[in-house]
């Protein structure tokens, strides 16, 4: 205000306590055994759920495992995979190593910096298809099925 209407003549420079504390470096991936450690005591739970016969709590589980694959295999925060909707996602074709795999291309992603998109690992097309048939949802794509991907039971 005071430089638009010439009360000033130059713009304060501002110094940014907290810059120096930020980091501009991306969050480390899991490493492979990392990754097969979480993803295998998460799927041992859910899978105890089921044999334990409590469906509801294995439906849950099944839930929970799919969201933390989704989440491993696409590198998006917790906040941004709980308002992630099926209109969102398009399952692409995709050569990896000289092989073709599905991936998922995940668009509209309200994070920090605004809405963004990203493509995951092959990982995601698994757990996206697991949530899909689970939900028995028959065109995840349709006007109807706008959901969330990820439910708040």
């Amino acid at each position: 205000y005071a430089y638009a209407n010439n009360l000033i003549k130059e713009l304060p420079e501002f110094k940014d306590e907290y810059q120096s504390k930020r980091t501009t470096k991306p969050r480390p991936p899991f490493n492979s055994s990392e990754y097969l450690k979480l993803h295998s005591a998460i799927k041992r739970h859910a899978d105890q759920m089921k044999k334990e016969n409590k469906l509801k709590h294995a439906n849950g589980a099944y839930e929970l495992y799919d969201f933390v694959i989704i989440g491993a295999n696409t590198g998006m925060r917790v906040e941004e995979l709980m308002t992630m909707k099926f209109s969102d996602v398009t399952i692409k074709d995709e050569e990896i190593n000289n092989e073709k795999h599905k991936v998922l291309l995940i668009e509209n992603i309200a994070g920090k910096s605004g809405n963004n998109s990203c493509k995951s690992y092959i990982g995601a097309h698994a757990a996206f298809e697991r949530i899909i048939q689970r939900r028995k949802i028959k065109d995840y794509k349709k006007s109807d099925e706008m959901k969330k991907i990820i439910s708040e039971q």
